[in-house]
């Protein structure tokens, strides 16, 4: 949705993703670069950057250098050439994150805004974004159409699945557990925070499935 309905990536543009190692930076990075021929630029943690270039043609570690600053200078250095970025995904939104996606950003650039983990007030320059005629969308699923969502969907299996089924588009799983250890899962969350990458899932096992699905009938 937000590649497409939002961004409109185009073949050869660049997308900047933060919390690249999150599910959602993880799945938009293999999306922009396998299916939308275009650069994913991811930022993350320090120690999630091996996992961000398993899927990003570039990662930046979002460690603030001297002057407060996250991410915009190693951004600028690494793609070199001065034009910029033409979509950003950002779900931290509050601190530097704004001023510094504006500072990166091309002509014509979007930033869309799919959460405030950084807040949800800031205080910035506004220049930027009026000097490049950008613009700042706010996305949330939720509150859209049921028509909307329906085309999603099918977008979605068109566009994706066909990528998904050969493998050049995988959902990332951290670790598996039974279901019988689900109150464990609960318990590394809310303990492991983003210290990991990548999905926990529950499994069932097929006697079992049989053997409930018997007695209920």
């Amino acid at each position: 949705m937000l590649l497409k309905f939002y961004g409109k990536v185009q073949e050869g543009q660049r997308v900047l993703i933060h919390a690249g190692s999150s599910n959602l930076g993880m799945a938009a990075s293999q999306i922009t670069e396998t299916i939308m021929k275009a650069t994913a630029i991811t930022t993350s943690s320090s120690e999630h950057i091996p996992v961000c270039k398993r899927f990003a043609s570039i990662a930046i570690s979002r460690k603030p250098n001297v002057f407060g600053d996250h991410f915009c200078g190693d951004v600028r250095a690494a793609i070199g050439d001065g034009v910029g970025v033409d979509v950003v995904i950002d779900p931290i939104f509050g601190g530097t994150y704004t001023q510094e996606n504006a500072a990166l950003l091309s002509d014509y650039g979007k930033i869309l805004v799919v959460s405030y983990v950084g807040g949800a007030r800031l205080t910035m320059n506004a220049l930027p974004l009026y000097r490049q005629r950008a613009r700042i969308s706010f996305c949330q699923l939720r509150t859209m159409t049921d028509t909307f969502k329906k085309e999603l969907v099918q977008s979605f299996e068109e566009q994706v699945i066909p990528y998904m089924n050969e493998k050049m588009v995988i959902p990332t799983v951290f670790r598996s557990f039974p279901l019988d250890q689900v109150a464990t899962v609960h318990t590394m969350l809310d303990e492991n925070k983003q210290r990991s990458a990548g999905k926990y899932v529950l499994t069932v096992e097929e006697t079992a499935s049989r053997s409930s699905a018997a007695g209920t009938q």
